[in-house]
Parts: structure tokens; sequence; C-alpha cells
């Protein structure tokens, strides 16, 4: 009945560039655990997260979490509350075939890929807003939470590769800041939540 709904994930993916809904059938399999969701969280380490990695190339983290969310309110026998996704994605922004780039997930090395969550509350956030910016003399305006956040992360990341590589400096060892900007509430007029589809900027930060 979900995937009725959610027909992307009941496809097959074609040449990295369209999924192809044949009716074939997937592979189902269930499992039954010994402890809470919230247990889960507390103890959430990296090779947990590993393993609960979404590889699927037409979705992204938001959609992943309302299609569980629907998930649940069937299996709870709460159907009629199910929303529906919104495949207007695909009207708002056309595919351009000049830009079809094939790049398999099976070639990204995971081994070599840590994934961590980062918590911040409120007031984490406040203090971080609060410190001062070196070179900001001339600009009174205070970081936003995700510039303060992100410039710590980042710092952090950058010192840790030095211990790992210590023959580098931070002068001679570039790295790289990948942000995933979503784009469904910045758009004119904004998209609607349930929309499917990547719709999302990439921003790219190198430093020296």
């Amino acid at each position: 009945m979900l995937l009725t709904r959610y027909y992307p994930f009941a496809g097959e993916v074609i040449n990295n560039s369209h999924i192809e809904c044949n009716d074939s059938g997937v592979y189902f399999v269930e499992a039954r655990v010994n402890h809470s969701l919230e247990e889960f969280l507390r103890q959430l380490g990296d090779h947990k997260v590993r393993e609960l990695n979404s590889k699927h190339p037409s979705t992204n983290i938001s959609e992943l979490g309302y299609k569980c969310s629907a998930w649940a309110a069937v299996t709870r026998g709460l159907s009629e509350t199910v929303i529906s996704p919104s495949f207007i994605a695909s009207d708002v922004f056309p595919r351009n075939p000049s830009l079809d780039c094939w790049f398999p997930i099976q070639s990204v090395p995971t081994k070599l890929v840590t994934r961590k969550r980062f918590m911040f509350d409120s007031m984490a956030l406040a203090s971080l807003k609060n410190q001062p910016v070196v070179g900001n003399n001339n600009n009174t305006r205070a970081p936003t939470r995700t510039e303060a956040a992100t410039a710590l992360i980042w710092k952090v990341a950058a010192k840790a590769a030095l211990i790992v590589n210590p023959s580098n400096s931070l002068d001679e060892s570039p790295h790289a800041l990948l942000s995933i900007v979503n784009i469904w509430n910045r758009a004119s007029p904004p998209l609607p939540y349930e929309s499917v589809g990547n719709i999302l900027l990439v921003a790219l930060g190198p430093a020296y």
C-alpha cells in the first residue's frame, strides 16, 4: 500500500538518471530488536549510523524521514493519516540532459568515510554565536547558528586531520567543506514539505 504512493522506492535505477517502475517487487526483510528507539539513539555510534545509511540516489534524509513516518503510520493502522508525496519537483526543475553525470554509489570507499552526529542545544548555539570572530573587525554582523556550528566542526576536523597526519601543517593540507542546503522553503513560492526529489543546492568551501 505504501509503495504505491512512494513508487520510486520500488523501481529500478536506470543509468543513474531515472527510475523505471517495473512492478517486479522488492526483497522484504523484517527484523525485531529488544531495545527501544530511545535507547538506540542514546548510544548512537558511527558503526550504527553506517548500517542505517540510505544509498538511494533519488532521495535525501528528509524524504526518507517522512517515508519512515508514513510506514510507521500504516503499521499502526493509521493509513488515513499518511500524506502522499508530491512529485512537483520534476515540473519546477525539469531534467537537463546536459547536466547528467554518472557516479555509481558503489565507487565510494565507505571504509574511509566517517559519519558523526553533533547535537547543539539552544544554549550552546547562543554561546557559539557570541564568540568573537577573528578578522571580523570591519563586519559587525554576528554569525548565524549554521555558520557558527559549521565553523566549529570544520575547525576541529582540520585539527583532527593534523593529528592523523602530523607531517602536514594546516597551511599545507587543503580542506574542503561541503554543505547541503535545502531549498524547499526558500523557493518562491515554497515547495510542499512532502516534495520528492533532490531539491537542494551544494555549497563548497575550500581552505588552505
